[in-house]
């Protein structure tokens, strides 16, 4: 599993934007869902957030930084 911090919400308006900010060895990438499974709760964290995840990046990314989060846990 790969370190991650979640730093915060993407409150930006547009087409794309939306989902929450993770900094992963030093670059900032967007998600916009957990998986199924997961019991973390974004709603009610205070950011920033330590994580261990398994990640892979979007297949047809709408601005470039978006991944698919697989697996995630606090750290």
């Amino acid at each position: 599993m790969t370190v991650g911090t979640i730093t915060g919400i993407d409150m930006s308006l547009c087409m794309c934007c939306g989902g929450w900010f993770i900094e992963i060895d030093n670059a900032t990438y967007r998600f916009d869902t957990l998986p199924d499974n997961c019991d973390l709760n974004l709603e009610n964290e205070t950011f920033p957030v330590s994580v261990k995840l398994d990640w892979e990046k979007e297949n047809n990314p709408c601005l470039g930084d978006e991944i698919i989060v697989k697996r995630i846990v606090k750290n």
